[in-house]
């Protein structure tokens, strides 16, 4: 009897560890790259794919966690399988990087008057508004404690640097929180990720692809298209627009922020999943942990 319940037990454990091992491949990838190469492979366009990536936009502020803040990072990694976490770098009036998704404070803060006319001094003692507009107290933190906090977190880091932020000093803290292997930086434009590679070859790359001559111009830079994120429209694009990108091995994130996140998930499910299907590799949005259930990547 005791030998029957044990073999019993052995195989219901088996079925347990290979269902797990099933999902955890159905999730299909490694946030946890180990080099620059990896982490390429990583957003390599593959036609297998069978969720898309969830970048959690500004950090995925909700349940009364604000925008670009630590604990809502925090928040993100404990709902969301292998999340893209994206946050906003500005800089202060003394040349301070800090996380900020505007340059006006009042939206997001109690803070008055803008982020670049302000002095780190002062920055650093507003309090952060939740999605609610509610005060919270939390305060903006320093986008090296952003770095250094995600490092070696089961993420990848998607770094906005906002216009008017110097590039170098945001390469340099890059650098020095050695997050290289596992950062995407945004560029406004292609100069500027041609800079960025000519400075730091080894660092991916998000470009806008909103135009035929944008990517005709970016078809013909010396920026290795392994290297490369495609920001493409929120609309849905004819197929042969993900067809072009896709076929350059370049994956495509389109950005569901400002138009089906404000649609209850009841009617929003369906256009989540339309999205994905018409080519959006990366879905970045607003409520990242209810987009994570709807393709099967929330944390139980």
């Amino acid at each position: 009897m005791k030998n029957s319940l044990f073999l019993l037990l052995l195989v219901l454990m088996t079925f347990t560890c290979a269902s797990s091992v099933k999902d955890s491949t159905a999730i299909g990838v490694n946030c946890q790259p180990k080099d620059f190469a990896a982490l390429k492979t990583l957003f390599r366009y593959n036609p297998q794919q069978q969720t898309p990536f969830i970048m959690a936009h500004r950090g995925g502020p909700s349940g009364g966690f604000p925008e670009n803040c630590l604990a809502t990072f925090q928040h993100t990694l404990q709902q969301v399988h292998c999340p893209l976490i994206e946050f906003d770098v500005r800089m202060s009036k003394d040349s301070v990087l800090l996380l900020s998704h505007d340059d006006e404070l009042d939206r997001m803060s109690n803070g008055t008057g803008s982020v670049s006319k302000s002095l780190w001094k002062d920055l650093k003692t507003i309090d952060l508004k939740n999605e609610e507009e509610q005060v919270t107290p939390y305060h903006p933190p320093l986008f090296r404690e952003a770095l250094h906090f995600l490092r070696k977190k089961t993420c990848i880091l998607i770094i906005d640097n906002k216009p008017g932020t110097a590039m170098d000093l945001v390469l340099q803290e890059i650098s020095e929180a050695k997050v290289e292997n596992q950062a995407v930086l945004i560029c406004y434009s292609l100069k500027d990720a041609e800079y960025v590679y000519q400075q730091k070859p080894n660092l991916m790359l998000a470009l806008g692809f909103n135009q035929e001559a944008q990517i005709a111009a970016i078809e013909k830079s010396g920026i290795p298209k392994s290297q490369l994120v495609a920001l493409t429209p929120r609309e849905i694009q004819p197929a042969g627009y993900y067809q072009r990108i896709h076929s350059l091995g370049i994956t495509c994130s389109l950005g569901t922020n400002g138009n089906v996140d404000t649609i209850p998930m009841a009617d929003s499910k369906a256009l989540y999943l339309e999205r994905f299907k018409a080519g959006a590799d990366i879905i970045c949005t607003d409520r990242p942990v209810e987009v994570a259930r709807v393709f099967g990547l929330h944390k139980q």
